[in-house]
Formats: C-alpha cells, sequence, structure tokens
C-alpha cells in the first residue's frame, strides 16, 4: 500500500516555476501538494480540500497575499500559514506576521531545505498546539465531571444525614437507604472521632486500603489520620482547612495500601457536631484517583521530554538549567554547558531519508550518554541540536575533557540498516560560575559559541569568551541600528568617476553606498554590508540603490547632454542577482525611469557568476537583453574558469585594484595586469583599471592597453552636488 503523506501542503503562488520545484522537492519529502495560481482560486481549493498547511506569496495577480492570509486565518486560524516572499521589504513582513502568518521565508529560497523546515517546524507546531488544547479540555471535562460526581455524592449523604436527624418517623427507611449507599458505593466513607479513630467504614473503604473488610481495617489501624495522610505537612493542612470552614473538598493525599503499595486519594469531608455545637467527629469520602495521577504524570513526562530519544526536551533543560544557574549564583559554585549541533545533518537525512534520520539520532543520542555522568541533564534541543549541563566538573579543563570524548566516540561510525555513516558534531562550551545570567542568555552564548566551532572548521569544540558577547553585541546593535537606518533614508549614493585614459573624459560614474549614521558619521560598507547580506536585508537596499542610481543619472544625463550619454554602474550582490524575477524588475525599473537606453551597467563579481555556473548565463543573457552593460568586478580575485568566461555575455572587465596598487614607478610588477589586458582584449571586452593613484600607474596602464580607469588619482567617490560640480569641470567628450 502506498504511504499515506506527512500532510497536505496548499502553495499558493503566481510563479508557475516556483510552485513547481516546492512541489518536487515537498513531495520527494513525502508531503502532497496542491497548487493554486492566484489568491481566489487558492481560496477556493483551501476550502474543498482542507490542506494542513498554506504557502503563499504576497505579490499576485486578482487577491494579493495578505488578503488570503487574513481570510485563511479567520476561517481555519488552527491551520499553520507560512508567507514565502520576494518582496524583500521588512514592512510586508511585519504585516504579515501581525495578520497571522506562522513564519516568513525569503525568496528564492535557495536552500528548499530550510522551507521544508520551516514547514514541518510549522506543522509540528501546529499538532502540539491542538494535541494540548484537547489534552486541557479532556482534563477539563474530566475534573469537571469527577467534582460534580463527587459534590453530588457528599450532597447525597448529607441529605441522607439529615433526614435521619429531622425524619424521626422515617428513621428505619432512611437507615436502611443510608446503609444501601454505605455498603455498596464505589467510592470509601468513613466517619473518625475527635480522638482521630476510625468508627465506621463501608467496604468500598476497606477494599481500597488493601483489607479484607471494614472490622479488619478499624482493628488495625490505630490513628487514622496518620494512615490516611502521611505527609504531616500536609496533614497539618487538611486539618486547618476543616476547622475554619468545616469542610474540606477534592483533598488529595497520597499514603499507601496495605501491602505497601502507593495509593493516591481525593479526600471529600466534612464536621458533624453534638447538640451543643461541639465538633464530635468528622466523616466523607474518599475516592481511589491513582490511575487519574499516573495519566497526569505520563502526560508530564511526555510534555518534558523527547518523543524520539526519550531524553529531557529544551523546556525541561531549560528548567534544569535556571536551577543550575541559580545554585551556581547562591553557593558560588561552577558548572559547564555543553551545546552539540551535528555537522552536515541535512546529508544524512537527504541521503538515507528521515527515518533513518532518526535512527541516527537515536543512536547518537546512545553514545551521548555514554559520555556523560548519571548526574549530568543531558536533552535534546530539537532537530540535531543537544545539549549537556555538568555540575560534576570543577574546572574548564574537565568541560573539555567531556567535550573531547564526545569527539573521540564520534570517530566511530554508526551503522544504520546496514549502512556506514561517519559524522561529526560541533560543540560550544560555557563555563558558569556565581551569577552568570538567565537560562536564555546561557543558551545563547552556547550557540553562538557552537557556530564559532563550526565557522572554524567543525568536528571541534570552542570555549565561550566576552569577546565573542561583545562581538555578538555589537552585530545586534549594528543590525537593529540598521534597520531604522533603511526606516529613517539614512543611506546616501557617492558617485566616483570612470575615465578615459587617454582623453580624460568621464565616460561614467560608479554608484557607491554609503550610510551616513546620525552619531558615527560615514560608516565604511565592510562594516554594514556582509550583515545586509547575511539577514537578508541586502535585497531592499540594493533595489533603493538602483531606483537612486537611476534617479541621478536622469538628472545628470539631462544636466550634462552630449554625443555619447554618460553611464552609471551600480554593484548587484549575490543575493540580488539570485532572485528569478530580477530581469522582470529590472525591467520595470528602466521602464519607469529617464534614463538613455545602454547606459545603466551592472558591476557583478566573478565569484557570484561562477557560483551559479550555467544558471548565470541565463540570467546575464537576459539582463543583456534589457540593454544593460555587464561588469566583472574585482577581476583576478576570485576563481573564474576560462571555458566559461568567453561564453558570459560581459562588456567590460574591471581589474581589482590590488594589482594596480603593485606597480611602481618604473612599470614593474605589471606581469598581471598586462596579462589580464591581453585576455581581455582576446575576448572583445573593454577593461577598467580600479584603483589607480599615481601618475606611474596610469602611464603603465595606458602602455598597456587599458582603455578606462578609476581611483584617487581623478577623485575620490564623492556626493551628488560636488559630482555636478566635477562633471561642470570636466566637460571633455568621450571618443569612440
Amino acid at each position: 500500500m502506498p504511504q499515506a503523506p506527512v500532510a497536505t501542503v496548499l502553495t499558493i503562488d503566481d510563479e508557475e516555476v516556483i510552485r513547481r520545484s516546492f512541489q518536487a522537492y515537498l513531495e520527494d519529502s513525502g508531503f502532497e501538494v496542491l497548487q493554486a495560481h492566484n489568491g481566489r482560486v487558492g481560496l477556493d481549493v483551501f476550502r474543498e480540500h482542507h490542506p494542513d498547511i498554506v504557502l503563499v506569496d504576497l505579490r499576485m495577480p486578482e487577491m494579493d497575499g495578505l488578503e488570503v492570509l487574513a481570510t485563511v486565518v479567520r476561517e481555519a486560524p488552527d491551520v499553520p500559514i507560512i508567507v514565502v516572499s520576494g518582496t524583500g521589504m521588512i514592512q510586508d513582513a511585519i504585516e504579515a506576521l501581525r495578520l497571522g502568518a506562522w513564519d516568513y521565508v525569503l525568496k528564492p529560497v535557495e536552500d528548499l531545505g530550510i522551507l521544508e523546515h520551516s514547514v514541518r517546524r510549522a506543522l509540528e507546531r501546529a499538532r502540539l498546539i491542538k494535541e494540548n488544547k484537547a489534552y486541557r479540555e479532556n482534563l477539563e471535562n474530566l475534573v469537571r465531571r469527577r467534582t460534580t460526581e463527587l459534590h453530588d455524592r457528599t450532597r447525597q449523604l448529607e441529605e441522607t444525614n439529615q433526614r435521619l436527624q429531622n425524619e424521626v418517623g422515617e428513621r428505619i427507611a432512611a437507615e436502611a437507604k443510608y446503609r444501601s449507599i454505605f455498603e455498596n458505593a464505589i467510592e470509601g466513607i468513613f466517619q473518625v472521632n475527635h480522638q482521630g479513630v476510625l468508627v465506621s467504614a463501608n467496604p468500598a473503604m476497606a477494599r481500597i486500603l488493601g483489607y479484607q473488610s471494614p472490622q479488619e481495617l478499624m482493628d488495625n489501624v490505630g490513628n487514622f489520620c496518620s494512615r490516611l495522610c502521611e505527609d504531616a505537612g500536609k496533614r497539618e493542612k487538611f486539618f486547618r482547612v476543616l476547622e475554619d470552614h468545616g469542610s474540606v473538598q477534592a483533598f488529595e493525599v497520597q499514603t499507601s495500601r496495605l501491602d505497601g503499595q502507593a495509593l493516591w486519594a481525593s479526600v471529600n469531608a466534612h464536621t458533624v457536631t453534638g447538640k451543643t455545637g461541639e465538633t464530635v467527629r468528622f466523616e466523607g469520602t474518599l475516592e481511589d484517583i491513582s490511575d487519574h495521577k499516573r495519566f497526569e504524570e505520563q502526560l508530564l513526562h511526555q510534555s518534558l521530554h523527547d518523543a524520539l530519544t526519550g531524553l529531557p526536551n529544551r523546556a525541561l533543560f531549560t528548567d534544569r538549567l535556571s536551577q543550575a544557574i541559580y545554585r551556581c549564583s547562591r553557593q558560588n559554585s561552577f558548572f559547564a554547558l555543553l551545546y552539540l549541533d551535528v555537522d552536515r545533518f541535512k546529508v544524512i537525512n537527504d541521503s538515507l531519508g528521515h527515518a533513518q534520520g532518526d535512527q541516527f539520532l537515536m543512536k547518537l543520542a546512545e553514545r551521548l550518554r555514554s559520555c556523560t555522568r548519571e548526574a549530568d541533564t543531558l536533552a535534546r534541543l530539537g532537530g540535531d541540536e543537544f545539549a549537556v549541563i555538568s555540575e560534576q566538573v570543577r574546572s574548564l579543563s574537565g568541560a573539555t575533557m567531556v567535550a573531547e570524548r564526545i569527539l573521540e566516540e564520534m570517530r566511530r561510525p554508526f551503522n544504520i540498516d546496514g549502512h556506514e555513516i561517519y559524522s561529526t558534531v560541533s560543540i560550544g562550551i560555557i563555563c558558569c560560575t556565581g551569577f552568570c545570567g538567565t537560562a536564555e542568555e546561557v543558551l545563547r552564548d552556547a550557540d553562538l559559541t557552537m557556530y564559532r566551532a563550526k565557522s572554524n572548521g567543525k568536528a571541534r569544540y570552542e570555549v565561550f569568551d566576552n569577546a565573542l558577547q561583545e562581538q555578538t553585541i555589537q552585530l545586534l546593535t549594528m543590525e537593529t541600528e540598521f534597520r531604522r537606518a533603511l526606516a529613517k533614508n539614512e543611506f546616501e549614493l557617492h558617485y566616483q568617476p570612470i575615465v578615459d585614459v587617454n582623453t580624460g573624459a568621464v565616460v561614467t560614474l560608479e554608484a557607491l553606498l554609503r550610510w551616513k549614521h546620525p552619531e558615527r558619521g560615514y560608516i565604511p560598507p565592510l562594516d554594514f554590508i556582509p550583515m545586509a547580506e547575511e539577514n537578508g536585508l541586502i535585497v531592499p537596499l540594493g533595489w533603493w540603490v538602483l531606483e537612486e542610481a537611476c534617479r541621478q543619472l536622469a538628472h545628470l544625463q539631462a544636466l550634462f547632454p552630449r554625443s555619447a550619454p554618460l553611464g552609471m554602474s551600480v554593484n548587484i550582490s549575490a543575493k540580488q542577482f539570485a532572485q528569478a524575477d530580477l530581469g522582470q524588475k529590472l525591467e520595470t525599473l528602466l521602464s519607469h525611469s529617464r534614463v538613455a537606453p545602454g547606459t545603466l551597467e551592472l558591476e557583478i563579481t566573478e565569484s557570484v557568476i561562477m557560483d551559479r555556473g550555467e544558471a548565470a548565463i541565463g540570467m546575464l543573457e537576459e539582463l543583456k537583453s534589457l540593454g544593460l552593460k555587464l561588469f566583472v568586478d574585482d577581476f583576478g580575485t576570485g576563481y573564474s574558469s576560462l571555458s566559461y568566461l568567453h561564453r558570459f555575455p560581459i562588456d567590460m572587465l574591471k581589474i581589482d585594484r590590488s594589482f594596480i596598487r603593485e606597480i611602481d614607478a618604473t612599470g614593474g610588477h605589471a606581469e598581471i595586469v598586462r596579462a589580464i589586458v591581453g585576455l581581455g582584449r582576446n575576448l572583445g571586452l573593454g577593461l577598467i583599471a580600479e584603483g589607480v593613484e599615481t601618475e606611474a600607474q596610469l602611464a603603465v596602464i595606458r602602455t598597456l592597453g587599458c582603455q578606462l580607469a578609476q581611483g584617487f588619482l581623478f577623485s575620490r567617490p564623492c556626493p551628488a552636488a560636488e559630482i555636478e560640480n566635477y562633471l561642470a569641470a570636466n566637460r571633455v567628450e568621450p571618443t569612440d
């Protein structure tokens, strides 16, 4: 029989290529995938097929993704929705999450495993929410029903007793009725005098406590109160409530049967007073709730332990970490936290399948148990992440010994269904003494340290230090300020001329991004561009740069008209180049701008082009068809393949400034530049020398045949107003 799908996924996107790629990948992972090409059709499919999860784009014809999101949340709030969009606007992400989206994934999704992980995480979260809701409702109904039953039975007994006191004429009938209830009740019924001696008990009471008969129970139990509640503190509370209120409702006590078996019981009791108002006894009922308690403990264990490995889960681990931090702070003691992540676990899942991946995680958990002490807390935090709290080690060297044992154990292969698998882990170690912050902060620092181990080569451990924390804080501060800068338009473009080496005419300008911080002044691009690349903010920032560059170029072309219009080159990031709709967006931008045809130039580094291989050729040809000129930036520093280079529709090679810098006054160190110039000329490409700072360098590149140059010798990058002055002072018409 075919295996049932993991879940049904509805993909709503107006781009067929994206829908098909999502469908192919998710179906290979065991999902059933439904498709809709716009929001209206997507809602029809959703209402007809009731999928388990929805993936929706934001920008679609007829009905956009936000309207679809709002409708699905309104009609089926328990169905998780993941927004998969390429708008790149943080406002869109915030609005989507505000409307009820569970996650936001930026297109293009280069690694569909990330999308699958987001889908599985959302489905797991939805499942847990549904199970927890069902459990709470079931537990509340059970408690409500039990309470009602106990109250009903207690009220019945009270009514019977009242009738016995008030209806003397019906004493015989009432006594018979009471005796029937007393003898046949499921709950135990008891009466205890003011001295604590059991004076009456029904058969159920004897049976619950493990005695053959009520008489045997009464003969063998001395102080019934001590027998009923073994905890002295809880027994004191029982009598305090009974004395203050005259009754006790659903009071849970722990005791034991005659054979020593543990017993949990729920007691309802009330006092009975004499004619003068004095308390002569108390009486009530007792119900065996041991099964209910065991069920509660089972549910509690399931909520605090990982279902796959049986290890404590993140919730329990965080609680124990908080306790360790508390003890460490109070006693000024020491403990170590090891944070582990499996290196390249996705390869195991992708090559063997998720079932074998789960087997690997179970075997890994067994090995980790063998490397830790019984008193240590070993937990699975989720996915392929594990952590260890060790309060037995007394120093950093002790913690590193634990890490080395784990790394040594990982050198042995894992046997999964006949497959030998070699795997490694990266470990972050944090040692705590005295007060070391909250559990969340300690876990965050350990996680950061683990990722440093990964970035330093994997299969190793790293130890947390304050420098890493300061670096992280600086990065978070920078990201916060960067997002604010985007919202407040703190970015601006500076322009550097690219000139003809023979005539000195300005042929084109390079638009260079600058961040004008309100307090720190201009921040160098190298300080924020890598961060923007990592968090995806480079995409909206890159489009702002393109729009602003086109606006300024149109202005300069109108201000300085000439037979060969001024050009403008703009750098394209790797994430922008990877966007499937890059050509479409650029076509729209060009159609709305007033720049002369063929004057917008895109600079792309050779590494970005080579990373995409054959796919880059198609993208470059599409850009070329729009009338754009294409420059390869920083040429010579990457790993260009000559077999590929001649196939790319490139116009210019920009010789990296590191080669120009080596040229001295006598023309030495020019061999590499000569080779690059020869290569470019043989391929029919133009050449631009970057970083020209001296007349000697200019003379050499002119002799070598390089047509264009850029550098401080001509001008530093300057704001728009200053570049206008520069162009006004250098009105030399470029030659063909």
